[in-house]
């Protein structure tokens, strides 16, 4: 496959690669695998679909113990006097 780049984003990925003591192709094997990093079937209309349970079980805030209760705010009096 060939890439077709400028010569500033070619510089921006050579030099991210050298800090990674990485060839230019390994660390461009790494960038578009992380970016195609779901399965393709988890991204097509007829995957696996999760309950409402799970999406919120796989949270960064599970487990978090956080209050979520509605305060109820009753009608207040006012003066329009």
């Amino acid at each position: 496959m060939n890439i077709a780049l400028d010569p500033q984003t070619e510089a921006r990925l050579r030099a991210i690669a050298d800090a990674r003591h990485l060839s230019l192709e390994s660390c461009l094997a790494q960038i578009v695998g992380s970016i195609a990093e779901p399965p393709l079937a988890e991204l097509s209309p007829a995957g696996p679909k999760d309950s409402l349970v799970d999406f919120f079980r796989r949270s960064p805030l599970w487990g978090a113990n956080l209050n979520l209760e509605r305060v109820q705010d009753y009608p207040r009096t006012i003066d329009l006097g």
